[in-house]
């Protein structure tokens, strides 16, 4: 398990690298809050989607583990941190932020694709 996480902090550190959504797939795959019900307002040319970046979840997740480790704090901060990046993970997987000219949102990703 320390293995795995060492590799995923190393791969986690490598900075992120901004992409244009200039395919429709890429643009369709990210949606507005408010569910199927809500329209869908269309990313323009111009918008550019944030790629993922691990690395705050990796180092939180590190923490809370190496907090678990430690006596005193293994019944009570270390888990809460622990659950903590696993929630930065999460919200990592799930959200995108999408830049454009004027406007900043943050879309959640539709199940079952990739952005």
């Amino acid at each position: 398990a320390v293995a795995v996480l060492c590799v995923g902090m190393a791969a986690a550190l490598m900075p992120p690298q901004a992409t244009k959504a200039a395919t429709k797939q890429q643009a369709a795959s990210v949606l507005p809050w408010g569910g199927a019900g809500h329209t869908q307002k269309p990313l323009s040319s111009t918008a550019v989607v944030i790629p993922r970046d691990y690395r705050l979840s990796a180092w939180v997740t590190a923490l809370g583990l190496g907090l678990d480790q430690i006596p005193m704090l293994q019944t009570n901060l270390g888990p809460l941190v622990t659950l903590l990046g696993v929630l930065f993970f999460v919200q990592t997987v799930k959200l995108r932020f999408v830049v454009d000219g004027d406007t900043f949102e943050i879309r959640q990703v539709a199940t079952g694709t990739e952005a």
